[in-house]
């Protein structure tokens, strides 16, 4: 009887060391998870912010690109505003009478010279 007693208590022992290192084990397994876990939440914390911040900067970024093209848009239409006038109200005239010149008869190159020497200066001032 003191054998198989004996015997009993051997095997509840050996189960208990077993269920202490299940347990032991397990512990660690869950420290390790909980440490990992946290270590995740900051970096998540971490992309968050900085993903905030990439919003906040491409805002920024997008704010000035439209003011830009505003601005480049305003400068072309000054640009093209101002070609019209330099065609129409001073090189269309030198070229018409330069035409004129040439047309009637007797026909005046001097004159027509004149008027295209005159265009080229224009152009050429307009390049500077």
């Amino acid at each position: 009887m003191t054998g198989l007693a004996h015997e009993l208590v051997s095997a509840a022992q050996e189960d208990r060391d077993r269920e202490r290192q299940i347990s032991a084990g397990l512990r660690d397994r869950l420290a390790e998870t909980r440490s990992k876990l946290e270590r995740l939440q900051a970096e998540l914390t971490l992309s968050k912010r900085e993903l905030e911040q990439r919003i906040f900067k491409l805002a920024e970024v997008e704010t000035t690109l439209a003011a830009e093209r505003q601005h480049w848009g305003h400068d072309l239409s000054e640009a093209k505003a101002g070609q019209r006038v330099l065609l129409s109200e001073r090189i269309g005239p030198l070229l018409q009478d330069a035409v004129d010149a040439l047309e009637i008869e007797p026909s005046a190159p001097s004159l027509a010279l004149k008027r295209m020497k005159a265009v080229l200066s224009i152009i050429e001032e307009a390049k500077t």
